[in-house]
């Protein structure tokens, strides 16, 4: 499924053959071909990259440190140098430097996207849930000159902001899967505590479709009352208490 990844560096034209997939966990060759000169010595750096969120949130990147070594060819022809393995991050860097001497006469970076491993993600956005406070009003009962208990209609829904954390796969395209886990916060400074899986739509910036389960607080009628009683035109008030509940979530969120 995954064919072993080649670099090669071309000494007479500077050029770059690159073959097979840079999946995390392989063995990459890199080899120098055409070699004509012995006078020369060429040093191969590798580090790997991780692309992070960076909106706010605490901002971290880690890198591999570089290998230092450098090796001298006394023959022509193609040379394999070495089999570096694929670190876990979203970029490979292979650096060749060509020294005369102890002169340096020329540098080139190359970089190349991983595939495989898991990685981990922040993103921020919009989220909707069915976390949604009940509210109640007294309708007036003219016939009983008395009032009737009755839930009104402010909609199933709540609207909010909040950040989630993923750990998702790291596949070729612009499609990955994963799963999530957070919290939201409404415009009522309630908090609800979230889990579920996500679908990313891009590669360094990415759009996050989330869905799943929601924990957090909902305001409801208080044990002493029930939606249909009758009661009193006295009450103004229909007390609620707010208790712990599970819903649905779904959001929409962006990696930067």
């Amino acid at each position: 499924l995954y064919a072993q990844p080649t670099f090669t560096f071309d000494q007479r034209t500077k050029g770059v053959i690159t073959s097979g997939n840079w999946k995390v966990g392989k063995l990459v060759t890199v080899k120098i071909s055409n070699f004509g000169s012995t006078g020369l010595t060429y040093k191969i750096s590798y580090k790997a990259e991780e692309r992070v969120n960076e909106s706010g949130l605490t901002i971290f990147r880690e890198q591999a440190g570089a290998l230092d070594p450098r090796f001298s060819i006394t023959g022509a022809g193609e040379y394999s140098y070495l089999s570096l393995p694929i670190e876990n991050k979203d970029y490979s860097i292979i650096t060749v430097e060509e020294y005369e001497g102890n002169n340096l006469r020329d540098k080139q970076a190359y970089t190349f996207r991983n595939q495989g491993g898991i990685k981990f993600d922040v993103s921020t956005g919009f989220f909707v849930t069915g976390l949604k406070d009940e509210s109640y009003i007294i309708k007036s009962d003219s016939a009983l000159n008395k009032g009737i208990i009755t839930k009104e209609a402010s909609g199933d829904i709540r609207v909010g902001l909040g950040v989630l954390a993923h750990l998702h796969s790291r596949l070729k395209g612009v499609f990955n899967v994963g799963v999530a886990g957070g919290f939201e916060l409404d415009n009522d400074a309630k908090v609800g505590y979230i889990a579920g899986g996500s679908l990313f739509i891009g590669q360094d910036q990415k759009f996050v479709l989330s869905s799943g389960v929601v924990f957090g607080k909902r305001a409801t009628i208080s044990n002493a009352y029930s939606e249909g009683q009758i009661v009193d035109l006295s009450l103004s008030v229909i007390p609620t208490v707010d208790i712990w509940d599970e819903s649905w979530f779904v959001s929409l969120t962006y990696n930067f």
